[in-house]
């Protein structure tokens, strides 16, 4: 196995228990058992417990912001909100597919209060969202997809938080109409009558 083999298997691996036990509960002995590598090969790559977490956050940071999800390419009067709905459910969806996801955000949040790396990681994913969505709105605003009469910064905002709350609410496993919910909230939002 190649260093960056090992290393993208280190990380993969911590993902993984950082989700099934929680940042303070998983170990390097953890690793060390999953991955059938020595301790002295996780070291040779990380310093510590605290860099193996900050390379995960850090290959998940960049392999989200690689993704497009709201091409303004794409975007039509007849089709902006159905994009929205099916981008709020598709991210509600990951959690099936990847059902680590949540847990290891929960456990980024919760270690950006004790770990300022990781807090420094958590504003600028932060950041970077509401800048994609501030471009989204701002777009179809300056199309008159949406009424001059909403503030497209605020509207992101607003976005961007129930997205936020949305996870959360999957992460704890509150039940939750999340679809219905979306889809109503989008048409809240964006509703012309208003």
């Amino acid at each position: 196995m190649d260093k960056l083999d090992t290393k993208q298997l280190i990380i993969a691996t911590f993902y993984k228990l950082i989700a099934e036990k929680g940042y303070d509960k998983a170990s390097i002995n953890d690793l060390v058992k999953e991955t059938n590598l020595s301790k002295g090969a996780i070291y040779h790559h990380f310093n510590n417990k605290d860099d193996i977490f900050i390379a995960t956050i850090e290959f998940i940071f960049s392999s989200m912001m690689q993704t497009d999800f709201l091409d303004i390419n794409n975007i039509t009067k007849e089709n902006y909100k159905l994009i929205l709905k099916s981008m709020g459910n598709n991210i509600l969806n990951f959690n099936k597919i990847d059902p680590y996801y949540s847990k290891f955000q929960f456990e980024f949040i919760n270690q950006a209060f004790r770990m300022p790396k990781v807090k420094e990681y958590l504003i600028k994913s932060l950041e970077n969202y509401l800048e994609i969505f501030n471009n989204f709105f701002d777009y179809l605003y300056q199309k008159n997809f949406i009424s001059n009469k909403k503030d497209p910064k605020i509207i992101s905002q607003l976005f961007f938080m129930m997205l936020d709350s949305m996870v959360l609410y999957k992460t704890l496993d509150i039940p939750f109409n999340f679809e219905e919910n979306w889809e109503k909230f989008i048409d809240l939002i964006l509703d012309e009558g208003e």
